[in-house]
């Protein structure tokens, strides 16, 4: 925390406020900081060294503008009443006990963590020892949309107390979080757009119920605040273009700035016009698959896509029309890539339990081509069995990237026999996350002792191909700097069986391992794997006499922040002229 001689420097507080923290902090509240503690805006923050540099960007005070409260409200469009109507997310009463834990309890209960006691006016903004998720899920101030959910079941009462701890809550976010960088993800390219999007719809659904009047200066101080995060994302070095990131940066801004009609926002709604459409044409292929490496990822944009039809609320007709356009091939790759069991794969960044779109089946066995976007989906029945093969071999975007090129997922009977590691968490410095994305927690081949390339511009334009030749897949990819080269041969599929066959054809002493991973107990009779239980389905991989069959530790995650062991298999013929050739015929019981 910054002590208060300090803080009257650059922030501002409302009375209300100062008091509270001058007399929580430090008993009293000097006579002689009345004035500065109600003038001034944060400082500049150099976050060259913050362990978040990367995902945080500069905060530039020059880009400030001045707003009064009035003038901004007075600005505002027609059309906005309806849009938050039509936005509201319908967990009024989900939401109404997140408030009244929060405002009334003090207990604050982000997704995937323990609940943790915080008083939002007087929290410390850079309390250690939580996780960045954590962070990521408080720093948009998700209160603000809980109240404009809930606000039909509060009573009189709760809505006016709950509107002046909202708002204290924000300046104190503002003079304790924002001209602060020690504040973990105070200025994260995604929070900044969360929490623009939260207040912008907090302060005009406030203004359409009449509330706000009774204190001009904090007024003031909002629509300030609001408009130094337009201001902020403007910023091209604060934009993370071509991500989903950069997508919310976009449509969020556009919303904000379409809800108010201000001459001065006519820039916002031009720049982030003209960036959402950019982002929409970027972020799918033609043949509607996200390029961020994950089905949940594949999910969540959809539904991005979607969420553009409100748009027609303001007349955005094009972006709308845009929208269209990619939705449903979207949608149908979405269905195709779901399990049998209605779940998505955890491939990539995708989290166990994350429910897919049904598909409908056409043929016994369905190849589904999508190998212009690097995947391949073959699925039926095969044995009598619920059938589901995913190959992946994408390299579209750096985000959500696994090593996990020419990588299968294989769903047989009920259970998922070679699946992949799962997310984890956020936290890339993490060693169990680095191991769940690395080669060792999928099933595809990898040369040994060489990196990964996971940055697309660095594999000097050798992208992966992939393409079906008659009931062969043949991918191949330059992730490790070579050629290497993955075959899918279905030639006895209908009877239970598939053969793959990697190889790094020019390679010169490299040698070539495939990896297996599973979740399955795993038993080795001699050159055989044997995947699952006595008396249930099971799958056997087989080798050659003279492969190496080696055990890796790793781990599995199904669920956010949990992780569990795991073993990996890593299968190679490291002498001979055979050491970048591995065949594995894989057999279904």
């Amino acid at each position: 925390m910054q002590k208060p001689s300090e803080m009257g420097r650059h922030c501002s507080l409302t009375d209300t406020v100062a008091n509270h923290y001058l007399q929580k902090m430090y008993g009293h509240r000097p006579a002689e900081m009345s004035a500065v503690l109600l003038s001034g805006l944060p400082p500049a923050i150099d976050v060259g060294n913050h362990p978040d540099a990367g995902s945080i960007r500069r905060y530039d005070k020059k880009v400030i503008s001045n707003m009064i409260a009035e003038e901004l409200l007075r600005s505002a469009n027609p059309a906005a009443a309806k849009f938050l109507q039509k936005s509201n997310s319908g967990r009024r009463h989900l939401d109404y006990k997140r408030l009244q834990d929060l405002l009334d309890g003090g207990v604050f209960k982000a997704t995937s963590f323990d609940a943790t006691r915080i008083d939002v006016v007087g929290f410390d903004w850079e309390a250690p020892g939580f996780d960045r998720n954590w962070w990521w899920q408080l720093q948009p101030l998700p209160f603000l949309e809980w109240y404009r959910n809930s606000y039909e079941i509060q009573s009189d009462e709760e809505k006016l107390k709950y509107y002046k701890t909202c708002r204290d809550a924000i300046i104190w976010w503002k003079n304790t979080a924002s001209c602060n960088e020690k504040s973990p993800l105070a200025w994260h390219d995604h929070t900044v757009a969360y929490r623009l999007k939260n207040i912008a719809n907090w302060l005009l659904f406030c203004h359409l119920n009449e509330l706000g009047s009774d204190n001009d200066a904090a007024d003031d101080a909002l629509a300030n605040i609001l408009v130094q995060h337009f201001d902020w994302l403007k910023e091209d070095d604060h934009y993370s273009r071509h991500t989903n990131h950069g997508f919310d940066q976009a449509m969020m801004g556009l919303v904000a700035a379409l809800m108010y009609s201000a001459p001065a926002f006519q820039e916002y709604r031009t720049l982030n016009r003209k960036r959402l459409k950019d982002e929409v044409e970027f972020a799918f292929t033609t043949e509607g698959v996200h390029k961020e490496n994950s089905p949940g990822y594949q999910k969540t944009m959809t539904r991005r896509l979607r969420q553009l039809k409100t748009l027609s609320i303001f007349g955005e007709s094009e972006l709308v029309d845009l929208g269209e356009r990619y939705m449903a091939s979207a949608e149908e790759f979405l269905s195709t890539i779901t399990l049998p069991n209605g779940l998505l794969p955890m491939v990539g960044d995708t989290r166990g339990g994350d429910v897919g779109l049904p598909y409908i089946q056409k043929k016994k066995i369905d190849i589904c081509d999508y190998t212009a976007s690097g995947y391949v989906i073959v699925r039926g029945t095969v044995l009598g069995q619920d059938f589901h093969l995913l190959f992946k071999n994408s390299h579209l975007s750096h985000y959500h990237r696994h090593d996990d090129d020419l990588s299968i997922h294989l769903y047989f009977g009920g259970h998922v026999f070679l699946g992949d590691g799962g997310l984890g968490s956020h936290n890339e410095t993490d060693e169990r996350r680095k191991l769940l994305r690395s080669c060792l927690s999928h099933n595809a081949p990898y040369i040994i002792d060489q990196d990964s390339i996971r940055v697309p511009s660095y594999l000097n334009g050798f992208m992966p191909s992939t393409r079906i030749i008659g009931s062969r897949i043949v991918g191949e990819s330059y992730s490790y700097g070579i050629a290497l080269r993955r075959e899918v041969d279905l030639e006895k599929l209908i009877d239970g069986i598939i053969t793959l066959r990697d190889t790094a054809p020019q390679s010169k002493g490299s040698v070539v391992a495939s990896n297996f991973y599973s979740s399955i107990d795993c038993v080795q009779d001699h050159n055989c794997l044997h995947f699952g239980t006595e008396g249930a389905r099971k799958i056997r991989l087989s080798v050659t006499d003279d492969t190496v069959i080696k055990r890796e530790r790793t781990f599995h995650s199904a669920e956010f922040g949990k992780f569990t062991e795991a073993s990996a298999i890593s299968l190679s013929r490291r002498q001979g002229p055979k050491k970048n050739n591995v065949e594995v015929t894989l057999a279904l019981f």
